[in-house]
């Protein structure tokens, strides 16, 4: 635990939350599309993100007056090259999240540039 001076006030930053929904959170997913992930294994990825990102509300238009929250989401998939797959303005719903994580194709190349 940090000393805080007696005068220090500890609500000048917000707590994080504990509710998923209500979090505030940027997500950027990067998945190494090179043949040494396997077909198989990406394929799992895009399960369990989906499962995990389920709980999270995404989108891009929160009404912040009205308290509502939402997490952006952005993925990345690299092998010899990076790609931006989806911004964070392209993916507003669980489904959009889906869609995008589901269209991503292994790659022939067992290179993977995380440099670039």
């Amino acid at each position: 635990m940090l000393n805080q001076p007696a005068n220090h006030a500890l609500s000048a930053s917000p707590e994080c939350s504990t509710n998923a929904s209500a979090a505030w959170v940027d997500v950027v997913l990067l998945i190494d599309t090179s043949s040494n992930m396997g077909s198989a294994n990406l394929r799992k990825i895009s399960t369990v993100l989906s499962l995990v990102m389920s709980k999270f509300t995404i989108g891009n238009r929160a009404n912040i007056s009205a308290g509502e929250h939402n997490t952006r989401v952005a993925v990345i998939t690299y092998d010899r090259e990076v790609k931006i797959v989806a911004k964070f303005t392209d993916i507003n719903s669980l489904g959009d999240l889906s869609t995008v994580l589901n269209k991503i194709q292994m790659s022939n190349t067992k290179e993977a540039n995380l440099l670039e």
